[in-house]
Protein backbone atom coordinates (compact mmCIF):
# COMPACT_ATOMS: atom_id res chain seq x y z
CA UNK A 1 0.00 0.00 0.00
CA UNK A 2 1.50 3.36 -0.90
CA UNK A 3 2.38 5.13 1.78
CA UNK A 4 0.81 8.19 3.44
CA UNK A 5 3.16 11.54 3.78
CA UNK A 6 3.18 14.25 6.08
CA UNK A 7 0.48 16.99 5.52
CA UNK A 8 3.13 19.66 5.80
CA UNK A 9 4.35 20.61 1.87
CA UNK A 10 5.90 23.36 0.69
CA UNK A 11 8.28 24.96 -2.10
CA UNK A 12 11.88 22.96 -1.80
CA UNK A 13 10.17 19.82 -1.79
CA UNK A 14 9.65 19.23 -4.88
CA UNK A 15 12.19 15.96 -5.83
CA UNK A 16 10.41 14.66 -2.37
CA UNK A 17 6.87 15.04 -3.70
CA UNK A 18 7.90 14.35 -7.17
CA UNK A 19 9.21 10.72 -6.09
CA UNK A 20 5.78 10.17 -3.74
CA UNK A 21 3.54 11.02 -6.47
CA UNK A 22 5.29 8.79 -9.14
CA UNK A 23 5.37 5.82 -6.82
CA UNK A 24 1.71 6.33 -6.19
CA UNK A 25 1.67 7.61 -2.11
CA UNK A 26 -1.63 9.09 -1.01
CA UNK A 27 -0.91 13.11 -1.43
CA UNK A 28 -3.73 14.23 -0.25
CA UNK A 29 -5.35 17.54 -1.64
CA UNK A 30 -4.94 19.68 1.23
CA UNK A 31 -1.14 18.92 0.59
CA UNK A 32 -1.28 19.51 -2.73
CA UNK A 33 -2.87 23.01 -1.83
CA UNK A 34 -0.28 23.59 0.99
CA UNK A 35 2.50 23.10 -1.60
CA UNK A 36 0.57 24.91 -4.82
CA UNK A 37 0.26 27.63 -2.25
CA UNK A 38 3.71 27.83 -1.14
CA UNK A 39 5.13 27.86 -4.98
CA UNK A 40 2.75 30.70 -6.48
CA UNK A 41 4.11 32.79 -3.23
CA UNK A 42 7.45 32.19 -3.91
CA UNK A 43 6.50 33.06 -7.80
CA UNK A 44 4.77 36.00 -6.98
CA UNK A 45 7.95 37.37 -4.99
CA UNK A 46 9.97 36.44 -8.35
CA UNK A 47 8.02 38.56 -10.36
CA UNK A 48 9.01 41.56 -8.04
CA UNK A 49 12.46 40.51 -7.53
CA UNK A 50 13.54 37.80 -10.36
CA UNK A 51 16.16 34.87 -8.87
CA UNK A 52 14.49 31.94 -10.01
CA UNK A 53 17.28 30.24 -12.27
CA UNK A 54 15.68 28.01 -15.50
CA UNK A 55 16.17 24.46 -13.66
CA UNK A 56 14.09 25.66 -11.01
CA UNK A 57 11.46 26.19 -13.34
CA UNK A 58 11.45 22.79 -14.96
CA UNK A 59 11.54 21.18 -11.32
CA UNK A 60 8.43 23.27 -10.77
CA UNK A 61 6.65 22.37 -13.80
CA UNK A 62 8.11 18.41 -13.11
CA UNK A 63 6.61 18.45 -9.72
CA UNK A 64 3.36 20.07 -10.27
CA UNK A 65 2.39 17.64 -13.44
CA UNK A 66 3.34 14.45 -11.52
CA UNK A 67 0.73 15.35 -8.51
CA UNK A 68 -1.91 16.39 -11.56
CA UNK A 69 -1.44 19.97 -11.62
CA UNK A 70 -1.19 21.96 -14.86
CA UNK A 71 1.95 23.83 -15.03
CA UNK A 72 0.80 25.37 -18.21
CA UNK A 73 -2.12 27.49 -17.27
CA UNK A 74 -1.88 31.39 -16.32
CA UNK A 75 -3.38 30.34 -13.13
CA UNK A 76 0.08 28.67 -12.18
CA UNK A 77 2.24 31.27 -13.68
CA UNK A 78 2.27 29.52 -17.40
CA UNK A 79 5.80 27.86 -16.11
CA UNK A 80 5.78 26.10 -19.22
CA UNK A 81 5.67 29.08 -20.91
CA UNK A 82 8.91 30.70 -19.12
CA UNK A 83 10.83 27.73 -19.90
CA UNK A 84 10.37 27.68 -23.67
CA UNK A 85 11.73 31.28 -23.36
CA UNK A 86 13.99 31.47 -21.00
CA UNK A 87 16.84 32.96 -23.27
CA UNK A 88 19.26 31.76 -19.82
CA UNK A 89 19.28 28.31 -20.71
CA UNK A 90 22.03 29.30 -23.63
CA UNK A 91 24.60 30.49 -21.06
CA UNK A 92 23.84 28.10 -18.39
CA UNK A 93 24.78 24.64 -17.28
CA UNK A 94 24.35 21.63 -19.01
CA UNK A 95 21.12 20.42 -16.38
CA UNK A 96 19.34 23.86 -17.60
CA UNK A 97 18.53 22.28 -21.22
CA UNK A 98 18.30 18.66 -19.87
CA UNK A 99 16.01 19.35 -17.12
CA UNK A 100 13.55 21.89 -19.40
CA UNK A 101 13.07 18.98 -22.32
CA UNK A 102 12.41 16.57 -19.39
CA UNK A 103 9.81 19.56 -18.40
CA UNK A 104 8.55 20.16 -21.90
CA UNK A 105 7.87 15.97 -22.42
CA UNK A 106 6.60 15.39 -19.58
CA UNK A 107 3.13 16.03 -20.92
CA UNK A 108 2.50 17.20 -24.89
CA UNK A 109 2.95 20.90 -24.19
CA UNK A 110 2.48 23.08 -27.36
CA UNK A 111 5.32 25.33 -27.91
CA UNK A 112 4.01 27.90 -30.26
CA UNK A 113 5.86 29.52 -33.02
CA UNK A 114 8.01 32.31 -32.09
CA UNK A 115 9.39 30.75 -28.52
CA UNK A 116 12.66 31.22 -28.27
CA UNK A 117 13.29 27.35 -27.50
CA UNK A 118 11.83 24.44 -29.43
CA UNK A 119 12.56 21.04 -29.21
CA UNK A 120 15.18 20.19 -31.49
CA UNK A 121 16.81 23.73 -30.45
CA UNK A 122 17.27 21.88 -26.44
CA UNK A 123 18.58 18.69 -28.22
CA UNK A 124 21.05 20.25 -29.91
CA UNK A 125 21.90 22.68 -26.95
CA UNK A 126 22.28 19.31 -24.96
CA UNK A 127 24.12 17.50 -27.52
CA UNK A 128 26.86 20.29 -26.97
CA UNK A 129 27.97 19.56 -23.84
CA UNK A 130 29.15 15.75 -24.91
CA UNK A 131 32.60 15.59 -25.06
CA UNK A 132 35.05 13.19 -27.06
CA UNK A 133 35.04 10.60 -24.14
CA UNK A 134 31.50 10.07 -25.03
CA UNK A 135 30.28 11.67 -21.59
CA UNK A 136 28.70 14.84 -21.10
CA UNK A 137 29.77 18.01 -18.93
CA UNK A 138 28.47 20.08 -16.51
CA UNK A 139 30.15 22.87 -17.77
CA UNK A 140 31.55 23.07 -21.84
CA UNK A 141 34.69 23.93 -20.37
CA UNK A 142 35.42 20.93 -17.82
CA UNK A 143 35.19 17.47 -18.04
CA UNK A 144 32.59 14.70 -18.62
CA UNK A 145 31.03 13.21 -15.56
CA UNK A 146 28.80 10.20 -15.20
CA UNK A 147 25.98 11.79 -13.36
CA UNK A 148 25.16 14.41 -16.06
CA UNK A 149 25.98 12.04 -18.54
CA UNK A 150 23.08 9.77 -16.95
CA UNK A 151 21.10 12.66 -17.00
CA UNK A 152 21.13 14.01 -20.48
CA UNK A 153 20.42 9.94 -21.64
CA UNK A 154 17.09 10.48 -19.43
CA UNK A 155 16.48 13.71 -21.49
CA UNK A 156 17.25 12.25 -25.41
CA UNK A 157 15.68 8.97 -24.60
CA UNK A 158 12.66 9.83 -26.29
CA UNK A 159 14.14 10.78 -29.54
CA UNK A 160 16.61 7.46 -29.57
CA UNK A 161 14.81 5.38 -32.07
CA UNK A 162 13.76 8.34 -35.00
CA UNK A 163 17.33 10.57 -34.74
CA UNK A 164 19.55 9.55 -36.31
CA UNK A 165 21.84 12.54 -34.45
CA UNK A 166 20.46 11.34 -30.93
CA UNK A 167 21.09 7.61 -31.40
CA UNK A 168 25.06 8.01 -32.41
CA UNK A 169 25.37 10.16 -29.20
CA UNK A 170 23.16 7.87 -27.21
CA UNK A 171 25.14 5.05 -27.83
CA UNK A 172 28.90 6.52 -27.81
CA UNK A 173 27.73 7.70 -24.03
CA UNK A 174 26.11 4.26 -23.34
CA UNK A 175 29.64 3.37 -24.39
CA UNK A 176 31.39 5.58 -21.75
CA UNK A 177 29.19 4.59 -19.16
CA UNK A 178 29.96 1.04 -19.31
CA UNK A 179 33.16 1.61 -19.43
CA UNK A 180 33.19 3.50 -16.22
CA UNK A 181 30.66 0.36 -14.19
CA UNK A 182 33.59 -0.74 -12.00
CA UNK A 183 34.34 -4.37 -11.39
CA UNK A 184 31.52 -4.14 -8.51
CA UNK A 185 28.78 -3.70 -10.61
CA UNK A 186 28.66 0.26 -9.04
CA UNK A 187 29.79 3.70 -10.18
CA UNK A 188 32.43 3.97 -7.18
CA UNK A 189 30.11 2.82 -4.90
CA UNK A 190 28.08 6.50 -4.79
CA UNK A 191 24.13 5.30 -4.82
CA UNK A 192 23.01 8.69 -6.66
CA UNK A 193 25.26 8.25 -9.52
CA UNK A 194 24.29 4.75 -9.49
CA UNK A 195 20.22 5.79 -9.62
CA UNK A 196 21.16 8.17 -12.25
CA UNK A 197 22.36 5.57 -14.55
CA UNK A 198 19.58 3.29 -13.52
CA UNK A 199 17.24 5.71 -14.37
CA UNK A 200 18.76 6.61 -17.92
CA UNK A 201 19.00 3.00 -18.53
CA UNK A 202 15.43 2.11 -18.00
CA UNK A 203 14.18 4.79 -20.30
CA UNK A 204 15.98 3.86 -23.18
CA UNK A 205 14.41 0.79 -22.43
CA UNK A 206 17.40 -1.32 -21.17
CA UNK A 207 17.00 -3.70 -18.55
CA UNK A 208 19.94 -3.19 -15.82
CA UNK A 209 19.58 -6.52 -14.52
CA UNK A 210 20.09 -8.63 -17.94
CA UNK A 211 22.37 -6.46 -19.49
CA UNK A 212 25.67 -8.31 -20.04
CA UNK A 213 27.05 -4.42 -20.43
CA UNK A 214 25.89 -3.30 -16.84
CA UNK A 215 26.49 -6.35 -14.61
CA UNK A 216 29.92 -7.34 -13.35
CA UNK A 217 30.21 -10.07 -10.61
CA UNK A 218 26.46 -11.62 -11.32
CA UNK A 219 26.24 -7.83 -9.62
CA UNK A 220 23.89 -4.86 -10.88
CA UNK A 221 22.87 -1.20 -10.45
CA UNK A 222 19.47 -2.94 -9.14
CA UNK A 223 20.33 -5.15 -7.18
CA UNK A 224 23.18 -3.05 -5.61
CA UNK A 225 20.74 -0.61 -4.56
CA UNK A 226 19.93 -3.01 -1.30
CA UNK A 227 23.82 -1.91 0.29
CA UNK A 228 22.35 1.54 0.91
CA UNK A 229 19.43 0.20 2.09
CA UNK A 230 19.36 1.91 6.01
CA UNK A 231 16.97 1.55 8.99
CA UNK A 232 15.83 5.39 7.76
CA UNK A 233 16.21 5.20 4.18
CA UNK A 234 18.84 4.81 1.99
CA UNK A 235 22.88 6.28 1.99
CA UNK A 236 24.98 7.67 -0.59
CA UNK A 237 27.22 5.13 0.43
CA UNK A 238 27.01 1.56 2.01
CA UNK A 239 27.18 1.21 5.74
CA UNK A 240 26.58 5.41 6.04
CA UNK A 241 23.64 7.45 6.87
CA UNK A 242 20.41 7.74 5.10
CA UNK A 243 20.53 10.76 3.19
CA UNK A 244 17.64 12.72 1.37
CA UNK A 245 19.48 13.16 -2.25
CA UNK A 246 20.16 9.41 -1.75
CA UNK A 247 16.18 8.94 -0.36
CA UNK A 248 14.83 10.27 -2.81
CA UNK A 249 17.24 9.19 -6.24
CA UNK A 250 17.40 6.03 -4.99
CA UNK A 251 14.00 5.53 -4.76
CA UNK A 252 12.79 7.22 -7.98
CA UNK A 253 15.53 5.17 -9.37
CA UNK A 254 14.06 2.15 -8.46
CA UNK A 255 10.47 3.58 -9.67
CA UNK A 256 11.79 3.69 -13.24
CA UNK A 257 13.32 0.59 -13.63
CA UNK A 258 9.93 -1.24 -11.94
CA UNK A 259 7.63 1.09 -14.61
CA UNK A 260 10.32 -0.24 -17.31
CA UNK A 261 9.51 -3.94 -16.83
CA UNK A 262 5.61 -3.69 -15.92
CA UNK A 263 5.48 -1.70 -19.36
CA UNK A 264 3.95 1.36 -17.80
CA UNK A 265 4.89 5.51 -18.39
CA UNK A 266 8.05 6.39 -17.89
CA UNK A 267 9.27 7.91 -14.78
CA UNK A 268 9.09 11.44 -16.71
CA UNK A 269 6.03 10.52 -18.55
CA UNK A 270 2.67 11.59 -17.12
CA UNK A 271 0.34 10.03 -19.59
CA UNK A 272 -1.06 8.37 -16.45
CA UNK A 273 -1.56 11.17 -15.29
CA UNK A 274 -4.68 13.36 -15.69
CA UNK A 275 -4.62 17.42 -15.01
CA UNK A 276 -7.40 18.36 -12.19
CA UNK A 277 -8.87 21.35 -11.72
CA UNK A 278 -9.22 23.00 -8.30
CA UNK A 279 -12.27 22.87 -7.00
CA UNK A 280 -12.94 26.85 -6.54
CA UNK A 281 -11.77 27.28 -10.20
CA UNK A 282 -15.36 27.85 -11.79
CA UNK A 283 -14.43 31.44 -13.44
CA UNK A 284 -18.19 31.51 -14.48
CA UNK A 285 -19.67 32.09 -11.08
CA UNK A 286 -19.19 35.69 -9.19
CA UNK A 287 -17.61 35.89 -5.48
CA UNK A 288 -17.88 38.72 -4.26
CA UNK A 289 -14.49 37.64 -2.60
CA UNK A 290 -12.37 37.08 -5.06
CA UNK A 291 -13.43 40.92 -6.78
CA UNK A 292 -12.73 42.42 -3.57
CA UNK A 293 -9.52 40.32 -3.65
CA UNK A 294 -8.78 41.61 -7.03
CA UNK A 295 -9.35 45.26 -6.10
CA UNK A 296 -6.94 45.36 -2.90
CA UNK A 297 -4.31 43.56 -5.75
CA UNK A 298 -4.98 46.27 -8.20
CA UNK A 299 -4.51 48.86 -5.77
CA UNK A 300 -1.32 47.88 -4.58
CA UNK A 301 0.41 48.05 -8.38
CA UNK A 302 0.35 51.42 -8.06
CA UNK A 303 3.72 50.79 -5.55
CA UNK A 304 5.54 48.10 -7.73
CA UNK A 305 8.21 49.82 -10.35
CA UNK A 306 8.22 49.87 -13.80
CA UNK A 307 8.53 48.40 -16.68
CA UNK A 308 10.24 45.70 -14.03
CA UNK A 309 6.34 44.66 -13.27
CA UNK A 310 4.51 45.17 -16.42
CA UNK A 311 3.49 41.55 -16.73
CA UNK A 312 2.02 42.15 -12.75
CA UNK A 313 0.20 44.86 -14.35
CA UNK A 314 -1.00 42.66 -17.52
CA UNK A 315 -1.85 39.78 -15.94
CA UNK A 316 -4.24 41.72 -13.18
CA UNK A 317 -5.50 44.12 -16.26
CA UNK A 318 -6.79 40.07 -18.00
CA UNK A 319 -8.16 39.21 -14.37
CA UNK A 320 -9.69 42.48 -14.39
CA UNK A 321 -11.39 41.97 -17.63
CA UNK A 322 -12.56 38.46 -17.03
CA UNK A 323 -13.99 39.80 -13.54
CA UNK A 324 -15.72 42.29 -15.09
CA UNK A 325 -18.01 39.90 -17.40
CA UNK A 326 -19.39 38.32 -14.37
CA UNK A 327 -20.08 40.86 -12.02
CA UNK A 328 -23.62 41.63 -11.48
CA UNK A 329 -25.08 45.71 -11.51
CA UNK A 330 -25.20 45.29 -7.81
CA UNK A 331 -21.18 45.28 -7.71
CA UNK A 332 -20.16 46.43 -10.91
CA UNK A 333 -19.40 49.78 -9.66
CA UNK A 334 -16.91 49.46 -6.93
CA UNK A 335 -15.36 47.03 -9.70
CA UNK A 336 -14.91 49.78 -12.41
CA UNK A 337 -13.67 52.51 -9.85
CA UNK A 338 -10.53 50.86 -9.61
CA UNK A 339 -10.36 50.78 -14.13
CA UNK A 340 -9.17 54.09 -14.19
CA UNK A 341 -5.48 52.46 -12.18
CA UNK A 342 -5.25 49.72 -14.65
CA UNK A 343 -5.52 52.38 -17.45
CA UNK A 344 -2.84 54.81 -15.76
CA UNK A 345 -0.17 52.05 -15.42
CA UNK A 346 -0.70 50.53 -19.09
CA UNK A 347 -0.27 53.89 -20.28
CA UNK A 348 2.54 54.43 -18.25
CA UNK A 349 4.14 50.76 -19.75
CA UNK A 350 3.04 51.61 -23.52
CA UNK A 351 5.14 55.06 -22.94
CA UNK A 352 7.94 53.54 -21.51
CA UNK A 353 7.94 51.46 -24.34
CA UNK A 354 7.40 54.15 -27.12
CA UNK A 355 10.25 56.17 -25.53
CA UNK A 356 12.37 53.52 -25.39
CA UNK A 357 11.60 52.89 -29.02
CA UNK A 358 12.78 56.46 -29.90
CA UNK A 359 16.23 56.71 -31.30
CA UNK A 360 18.00 59.65 -30.10
CA UNK A 361 20.22 61.23 -32.02
CA UNK A 362 23.63 63.49 -31.10
CA UNK A 363 23.97 62.53 -27.43
CA UNK A 364 20.01 63.55 -26.11
CA UNK A 365 20.38 60.83 -23.75
CA UNK A 366 19.11 62.87 -20.86
CA UNK A 367 16.21 64.44 -23.02
CA UNK A 368 14.83 61.42 -23.70
CA UNK A 369 14.98 61.04 -19.57
CA UNK A 370 13.72 64.36 -19.16
CA UNK A 371 10.63 63.46 -21.20
CA UNK A 372 9.71 60.32 -20.11
CA UNK A 373 10.39 61.52 -16.21
CA UNK A 374 8.16 64.37 -17.00
CA UNK A 375 5.14 61.96 -18.66
CA UNK A 376 5.09 59.35 -15.58
CA UNK A 377 5.26 62.42 -13.08
CA UNK A 378 1.63 63.40 -14.99
CA UNK A 379 0.07 59.63 -14.91
CA UNK A 380 1.02 59.97 -10.79
CA UNK A 381 -0.64 63.03 -9.98
CA UNK A 382 -3.60 61.51 -11.97
CA UNK A 383 -3.57 58.31 -10.35
CA UNK A 384 -3.11 60.27 -6.90
CA UNK A 385 -5.76 62.73 -7.81
CA UNK A 386 -8.15 59.80 -8.19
Amino acid sequence: MPAKISPIQKYGDEWTLFTLARSGADISNSDKEAYLASVRKVLDENEDSPSLVPTEYAKLAITLGSMGIDPSTEENYNIIAKIYNDKRISDATSNAPIFALIALDSKTYVIPDGAFWTREKLVDQILSYQKESGGFSLNKSSGDGIDITAMALQALAPYYKNNTKVKNSVDKALNYLEKKLDATGSYGGNSCTDAQVLTALSALGIDATKSEKFSKLNSNLVGNMAKYKTDKGFGIGAGGDANDFANTQVSYSLNAYLRFVEVKPALYKFTDVEFTKAEDDDSSEFDSAKMYKLIDKIYSLVDLPLPNNKDTVIKASKEFNEMLKITPDDYIDELKAVEYVLTALNGKIDLMNLVDSVDYKDNAEKGKEKKLDEAIAKLNTSIEKR
